[in-house]
């Protein structure tokens, strides 16, 4: 009695995963596109992110109406300030590149 209990048991765990698994693999990346895109298949993550191949560093800022500034970090504890627009702002290398954070408006 208490074996059949216990495969009743495994087996709704098991059916309780997967089914989390595949609500959160179709659930759709919180992304933006810039203003005035003509692209409509392409989705710019707003932010901080380095290109495919992990080659290229990259600041996103998403609100077409604002400058910001942001913190770019060199080393886990050194880094530099920089103002940019509404787009996408190319920062260099990713190995050189390895944060980005909003720090306040220009």
């Amino acid at each position: 009695m208490r074996r059949n209990w216990l495969g009743r048991t495994w087996f709704a765990l098991a059916v309780s995963i997967a089914g989390l698994t595949a609500a959160l693999v179709t659930a759709a990346p919180a992304a933006a596109t810039p203003a005035g895109s003509d692209d409509v298949g392409v989705m710019l993550k707003c932010g901080y992110d380095t290109d495919t191949l992990g080659l290229g560093a990259y600041y996103t800022h998403c609100d077409p109406s604002t400058h910001v500034i942001i913190r770019v970090y060199t080393t886990p504890i050194t880094g530099y300030e920089e103002c940019v627009g509404p787009g996408q702002t190319y920062l260099g290398l990713a190995s050189f590149h390895i944060w980005a954070q909003y720090v306040r408006l220009c």
